[in-house]
């Protein structure tokens, strides 16, 4: 109960004193036995998309920097991270994003380093019917099984095509779940 009072108190508070669209995020941390809910408010003067959770939040990690490239279609690209560099495992590393027939991105790789001890990961980008990402799933083994070694994120869409809602799965459990729960809009 105090913690809803000190949650509307600070809504109130803040939205009295913003000068722009003023949002409420809701993080919630789960770790065995252990659940922790911080809030975070902040000043968008941005739409509410992957960008802005990547931004401000740190989530999703394994994401491309850009999800759709009208360049590539039906295509793979593999690039190398550090193309000065001498392309060796041993010290350089390669992004392969494999693009489908709307030029989205459904697979995003990165084969490891084996010097800064980076084990290889292997996204996929599901997308709704409007092209908006709403599950990324990830793998760090391809000598796993799916269920054995994974992660995944469910995004969830407000009528305006804002996020309102990440949550952040693995083969324990729920990890983390960020939910927008106010705006003065």
């Amino acid at each position: 109960m105090r913690q809803i009072l000190l949650t509307t108190f600070l809504i109130l508070f803040l939205f009295e004193n913003s000068n722009g669209q003023t949002s409420v995020f809701k993080t919630t941390y789960f770790y065995e036995s252990i659940i922790k809910t911080k809030f975070d408010t902040l000043v968008v003067n941005e739409k509410i998309d992957i960008g802005f959770y990547r931004k401000y939040f740190h989530i999703p990690y394994y994401y491309p920097q850009q999800s759709v490239n009208e360049q590539y279609k039906d295509t793979t690209i593999e690039k190398w991270a550090y193309e000065e560099l001498e392309k060796d495992f041993a010290r350089n590393w390669t992004y392969t994003y494999v693009y489908d027939s709307l030029s989205r991105v459904i697979n995003y790789n990165f084969s490891g380093c084996w010097v800064c001890s980076q084990l290889p990961f292997y996204t996929s980008i599901f997308y709704d019917e409007l092209n908006r990402p709403i599950k990324i799933q990830w793998a760090y083994s391809p000598f796993k099984k799916p269920e054995e070694d994974y992660g995944e994120i469910i995004i969830k869409y407000d009528d305006n095509g804002n996020i309102v809602q990440l949550i952040d799965k693995c083969i324990g459990g729920l990890k983390m779940q960020i939910e927008k729960i106010a705006s003065d809009n």
